[in-house]
C-alpha cells in the first residue's frame, strides 16, 4: 500500500492492520516452530536410520568375512577330495592293469595246462613199455589223477573268467 493511502487511514484501521499482521506473524511463527519440530524429529529419525544402517553394515561386513573363511575352507576340502579321487583313480587303474596281466598269465597257464593234458593223454595212449599189472595200474591211476587235477583247475579258471566278464 502506498504511503499516502496509509496516511489517510484512521488509527483504528491501522491498529487493526497491525493486529492482523501480528496475528499472521504469530501464526507463521507457530507454523515455523512446528516445521522446526518436524525437521528435528526427521533429523532424529535419520540419525536412528543411520545408526541402524551402520549396524547392518557391520553385520554384513562380518558375514562377508565369515563367507570368505567358509569359501577358503570349502576350497581346502575340495582340493583334498580331488586329491583323494585322483589317488583312487590311480589305484583303480593300477589294479585294472594288474588284473589284465593276471588274466593274460591265467590264459597262458590255461593254454599250457591244456597242452599238458593233451600230452598226458597222448603219452598214456602211446606208452611203449608194457609194465606189469600193478605198475600199469599205478601209471593209469597217476595219469587219471593228473587229468582230474588239470580238469578241476581248468574249470576253476573258466569259472573265474566267466564271473569277471
Amino acid at each position: 500500500m502506498p504511503e499516502q493511502d496509509l496516511r489517510k487511514l484512521k488509527r483504528i484501521e491501522l491498529l487493526e492492520m497491525m493486529v492482523n499482521q501480528a496475528e499472521s506473524v504469530e501464526a507463521l511463527r507457530k507454523e515455523l516452530d512446528q516445521e522446526k519440530e518436524k525437521a528435528v524429529s526427521l533429523g532424529a529419525q535419520l540419525d536412528d536410520k543411520d545408526t541402524i544402517i551402520g549396524q547392518l553394515k557391520e553385520k554384513l561386513d562380518g558375514k562377508d568375512e565369515e563367507m570368505e573363511k567358509l569359501k577358503k575352507a570349502i576350497a581346502v576340502i575340495y582340493n583334498r577330495m580331488q586329491k583323494k579321487l585322483n589317488e583312487k583313480d590311480e589305484i583303480i587303474e593300477s589294479r585294472e592293469q594288474a588284473i589284465e596281466q593276471l588274466q593274460k598269465v591265467a590264459k597262458t597257464y590255461r593254454a599250457k595246462l591244456i597242452d599238458a593234458r593233451t600230452e598226458l593223454v597222448t603219452l598214456k595212449e602211446n606208452v611203449m613199455i608194457q609194465p606189469s599189472g600193478s605198475e600199469q595200474e599205478q601209471i593209469a591211476q597217476a595219469f587219471e589223477n593228473a587229468k582230474i587235477a588239470a580238469d578241476k583247475y581248468l574249470n576253476e579258471i573258466r569259472g573265474k573268467e566267466s564271473g569277471e566278464e
